[in-house]
């Protein structure tokens, strides 16, 4: 109880904190600079280009979700055997979460509010744009509603889970398998720094913070478990009465 005292209330006044934050002017100055300093690795570095069009496409994303299931199987299957049921529904609820965080607030909220926010790509000069020189595949550099990155939100509900759930040497290991998904982004300027830090980082923590911190969590798990395990009880029931009969 004592970590709800502090945790809720920053979740409070975390994402409205980040959104005037980044309507700063300084703080646009910055995403500028560093949108050209990402730009400029790829300009210079042909070799970049096949790797970062890949990733910046949907298959990209599939092979993301790859990578996710190399850290879920482990967790759900090894450990304690009578935890695995446990696991797993645990799994389910937080890739559900995860979904209607991200139609909620990525796509409901910001259309709703006619909250637009151009990529990189699509309001600086002379920038270099990868879509131009790669035509094996469609890849993602623009959008007009940057902010939060879906993109982000996805890798940083992923990686706070991973450490809530996993500890935190597996936490930390899914931070660096998620960068070479997670810079491609900067690097073809299909988002701002801004986008990633004071958008989807701030999202994801407010809802895993008011997720896990409150009794949301814990009251969901043993709903579904009781539902789960007296459905199996009359299972076996009817199973005893077929065989007796």
């Amino acid at each position: 109880m004592q970590k709800l005292k502090f945790i809720l209330p920053i979740t409070i006044l975390l994402l409205p904190l980040a959104f005037f934050l980044r309507s700063l002017p300084f703080i646009k100055e910055i995403d500028i600079s560093l949108a050209y300093f990402f730009n400029d690795i790829i300009r210079l570095h042909p070799s970049l280009h096949d790797t970062c069009a890949y990733l910046n496409s949907k298959m990209g994303n599939w092979l993301y979700d790859v990578l996710m299931a190399f850290f879920i199987v482990p967790y759900i299957c090894f450990g304690k055997k009578e935890k695995w049921l446990e696991r797993f529904v645990t799994t389910i609820l937080i890739v559900a979460l995860s979904l209607l965080c991200y139609f909620l607030f990525n796509r409901y909220l910001t259309r709703h509010l006619h909250y637009q926010s151009l990529s990189p790509s699509g309001v600086l000069p002379d920038f270099f744009r990868l879509s131009q020189v790669i035509t094996w595949t469609k890849v993602k550099v623009f959008t007009s509603v940057s902010y939060p990155s879906d993109h982000g939100s996805t890798i940083f509900m992923f990686i706070l889970s991973t450490f809530y759930l996993m500890g935190s040497r597996i936490g930390l290991l899914s931070i660096f398998a998620s960068i070479p998904f997670f810079l491609p982004r900067l690097l073809v300027g299909a988002h701002w720094s801004s986008d990633f830090f004071l958008g989807s980082l701030p999202l994801a923590l407010f809802n895993l913070a008011w997720f896990f911190y409150t009794p949301i969590y814990k009251t969901l798990l043993q709903t579904i478990l009781r539902s789960i395990y007296g459905l199996d009880g009359i299972r076996k029931k009817l199973q005893k009465t077929l065989q007796s009969s």
